[in-house]
């Protein structure tokens, strides 16, 4: 039956950090309507200055804001519980050349392996998509590849047209979100830059301090023109395009210079297939306020020494991390994904330079801990780790059954 709807936001009239929002849903050609409450997205509420009440937007209906009492002389509400979400970018560290996988990926990239009917990458940034905080998804990827993660990012974002799928392979819808490929400028195994590097790459606008050649090829570390995928870019300083829908539902690419970022950041290794969402990882660093790995237990010894470990105190603060500790000091496993807090990335920057391991994500993660404060969400559920083929035939198995 179709309806219209009303909606206000209604502030307390003797304190404005206390908000109601009412929703008036009458069916048409009907007198009656009910009440109900609906959530605000703090976001999307803009002011008028100089107004009484102002206008703004709660899930595309329009609303009207009530004035309070205390801010009358200011002739507009007060906010205080209203804050804008944060900026999150999702980096994706996929440089590497995944040699256990054999002849799968000699030629082409784990992350984009068909697991079912969708990707290990897709999967993964279906979820993280979703939360409002994400602003941008950054792939680092190498020369080799970066032309296969292009064509993948048009047709991410151009899967939907006109309510219609695209010859998408895989069964997905279009991300929200723009997509930004990377090329870190490596063609080998042997030559690559570790994912220390590349992440540094991406934050730090194409420069790793330390670093004195990012690169065998060429001696250039560039970003692809989605436009000219095959052409590098000439110069030290590097540039990149943006690949986002446009108006007709069509991807374009924006070339843009390559700046530094100064967001938060959200870093993954597309190697897993996980049982729970991102969104949980990122509502415990906002609790913490501090940069957070994930963790898990581990009961297995010979698995704890092939990967990080942390202590922790009574409030999940680390207290320690080692990277494959022949003797575990505790049964905490670090995966391979950070909340890096903007406040921490100078330190990030320098890392290599004042000593930080290169090659694995979690040489990163022990840096940080030894030198700022971070916390680890113990994660809520499991995850499938696909490091070899033996793991990746299980996944695909497993898919076929319906269990992933």
């Amino acid at each position: 039956m179709r309806h219209t709807m009303e909606a206000r936001l209604q502030l307390d009239a003797d304190n404005c950090n206390r908000t109601t929002i009412v929703v008036t849903r009458k069916n048409r050609g009907s007198s009656e309507g009910r009440m109900e409450l609906v959530p605000i997205m703090p976001s999307r509420v803009r002011g008028r200055q100089g107004q009484k009440g102002f206008l703004g937007f709660c899930s595309r209906k329009k609303i009207s804001v009530n004035q309070c009492n205390q801010c009358s002389k200011k002739n507009k509400p007060q906010f205080s519980n209203l804050k804008p979400q944060t900026k999150l970018k999702t980096i994706v560290i996929a440089a590497g050349y995944a040699t256990r996988l054999g002849e799968l990926t000699r030629n082409f990239p784990k992350p984009l392996l068909k697991i079912g009917n969708s990707t290990i990458l897709d999967r993964m940034l279906d979820d993280i998509d979703r939360i409002p905080d994400i602003d941008e998804h950054i792939i680092v990827t190498n020369h080799k590849f970066a032309h296969i993660f292009e064509d993948w990012a048009k047709e991410r974002q151009s899967s939907m047209v006109n309510g219609q799928t695209s010859n998408l392979k895989s069964q997905t819808s279009n991300l929200k979100k723009p997509i930004t490929i990377i090329d870190d400028g490596t063609e080998t195994n042997d030559t690559r830059l570790g994912a220390v590097c590349d992440l540094i790459m991406a934050i730090n606008g194409g420069v790793v301090p330390g670093v004195e050649k990012l690169s065998t090829v060429n001696g250039q570390c560039s970003t692809v023109n989605v436009q000219t995928s095959n052409k590098r870019v000439s110069e030290r300083r590097t540039k990149l395009a943006s690949v986002m829908p446009s108006e007709s539902g069509s991807p374009k690419a924006t070339l843009k210079p390559q700046t530094s970022i100064q967001d938060d950041l959200l870093v993954v290794a597309a190697d897993n297939i996980l049982f729970f969402s991102f969104q949980e990882f990122v509502d415990f660093a906002k609790a913490k306020k501090t940069s957070c790995i994930m963790c898990h237990e581990q009961p297995s010894i010979e698995k704890l020494q092939r990967t990080g470990v942390v202590e922790l105190d009574e409030n999940n603060r680390v207290l320690g991390m080692e990277e494959k500790p022949q003797q575990p000091k505790s049964h905490w496993a670090v995966p391979p994904f950070y909340i890096y807090r903007k406040e921490d990335l100078d330190l990030v920057r320098h890392s290599v330079e004042n000593g930080c391991g290169k090659d694995a994500p979690g040489n990163l993660a022990h840096y940080m801990v030894e030198h700022t404060t971070m916390h680890a969400w113990p994660m809520s559920a499991g995850r499938f780790d696909i490091g070899s083929l033996d793991t990746y035939y299980e996944a695909c198995s497993l898919a076929k059954e319906g269990k992933l």
